[in-house]
């Protein structure tokens, strides 16, 4: 892995995911939420109101792939899907902009051209990262709030999944609050190492095997301080080889290992809050 920076080339790229969203576009004080009922003939729920919450990337609620994601996993589980829009429409990098800069392999050395590639997608869209990147405290407050809101209404038991710049909210809020009852941090940006000491909910981690969000030195350190607090508060971490950043949420289904790596920690996420929901 590479040294963690704020955003990598991998998160700006990525693929769509084959499908089309089934749910539906609700407001939750004041803030657009994609949301998707338990089906009827999914799992039959049992004990406590639960639902499910994902925290998408950069780039927000028209890539349609949260969606698709949340839509399997209501199914999945039994419990009601949530993607809030906490960037109230206007993400930071457009849908539009998705494109596979580069190979979604490991060890790829980049080209000339695809670094330049890369600047100037991050120069198109440089106000609107600046803008989500400083104002991390209102996204985070934005974000708590709803889970709140959600209690509110009945949901005791809340499971809290985020991707890229959305699993950095998750670790943020889940290193801060108790308001989630469990969290799934996948192939997460920067985070802030020290605050792994704080963590209050039971986690569950995605990692590709080549990442340039999060170091291997901040990772083996989160990954220890969040051990240490086994097993009152577990933890667990996968690794899925022949990966990259953003597999999780944008893969390309071409490549045999990517494919599987997103399926698996589809089910990963499945088995991980079955348990500790």
């Amino acid at each position: 892995m590479a040294a963690a920076t704020p955003v990598c080339e991998n998160c700006v790229k990525g693929y769509r995911l084959p499908g089309e969203p089934t749910g539906e576009m609700i407001q939750v004080d004041g803030m657009p939420v994609y949301f998707r009922s338990a089906p009827a003939d999914g799992p039959t729920p049992t004990g406590e109101k639960k639902a499910i919450v994902l925290m998408f990337d950069m780039f927000g609620l028209p890539m349609p792939n949260s969606q698709i994601v949340i839509d399997d996993l209501t199914k999945r589980l039994g419990a009601d899907g949530f993607v809030p829009d906490v960037f109230l429409g206007s993400p930071p990098i457009a849908f539009e902009d998705l494109k596979p800069l580069l190979p979604d392999e490991p060890g790829h050395v980049r080209t000339i051209g695809e670094k330049l590639s890369f600047v100037w997608l991050i120069l198109k869209n440089f106000r609107g990262m600046y803008n989500v990147m400083t104002s991390q405290s209102a996204i985070d407050a934005r974000t708590v709030k709803f889970l709140e809101t959600l209690r509110s209404r009945g949901y005791t038991r809340i499971g809290l999944f985020g991707y890229c710049f959305g699993g950095s909210i998750v670790y943020r809020i889940a290193s801060t609050t108790d308001v989630a009852t469990s969290v799934v941090i996948a192939h997460a940006g920067r985070l802030n190492v020290k605050d792994a000491g704080n963590f209050k909910a039971p986690s569950s981690w995605i990692i590709p095997e080549d990442d340039e969000g999060l170091s291997d030195k901040d990772r083996d350190e989160i990954e220890a301080a969040l051990r240490a607090k086994e097993p009152g508060i577990p933890t667990e971490w996968v690794t899925y080889p022949g990966t990259t950043h953003g597999f999780a949420l944008r893969p390309n289904l071409g490549l045999p290992k990517v494919k599987e790596g997103f399926e698996k920690s589809l089910d990963q996420i499945t088995t991980w809050f079955q348990k500790t929901l």
